[in-house]
């Protein structure tokens, strides 16, 4: 029970969280407390816990951020965005790529062209060797020049 208690209250307050950084000495910060307030015995559960860490997972997390330095919320912040930015970026290139090949199937009406020069030659009917056809095959592939 203490660990879906933990698991719910962490997801709700990493939300508030800017980064992967952040949300990871999150999660740090509640695991030392809530091993300090077991060694002094002052938990049984986890809703002891979450009433020392703040009135409510957000402002938990949002009191953990102030606590902060300045230059530590930055870096916090400047990290969230970077990461959001790369995940537009990420998506953005997903669907060029989608529509890309949509456009190219359109185009091309389902089929890929593919280039290639066959020339076929049909000795039926005739009374050549093999050696005949293969000198008459090869004079008339010779490039003109």
């Amino acid at each position: 029970m203490r660990e879906n208690e933990q698991t719910r209250f962490l997801k709700t307050a990493q939300a508030v969280l800017p980064g992967p950084t952040a949300r990871k000495a999150f999660v740090q910060y509640v695991q030392t407390v809530a091993q300090d307030m077991q060694e002094n015995a002052e938990a049984g559960d986890f809703s002891a816990i979450a009433e020392q860490l703040g009135p409510s997972p957000r402002q938990a997390a949002l009191d953990f951020f102030d606590s902060q330095s300045p230059e530590i919320q930055s870096q916090w912040t400047a990290e969230g965005k970077r990461r959001k930015t790369l995940l537009w970026l990420a998506v953005g290139a997903i669907l060029a790529i989608l529509l890309l090949t949509v456009a190219f199937f359109v185009v091309t009406e389902g089929v890929m062209i593919v280039n290639t020069e066959t020339t076929n030659f049909d000795f039926s009917g005739t009374s050549m060797t093999l050696e005949e056809q293969t000198k008459l095959v090869m004079e008339l592939m010779k490039p003109e020049g």
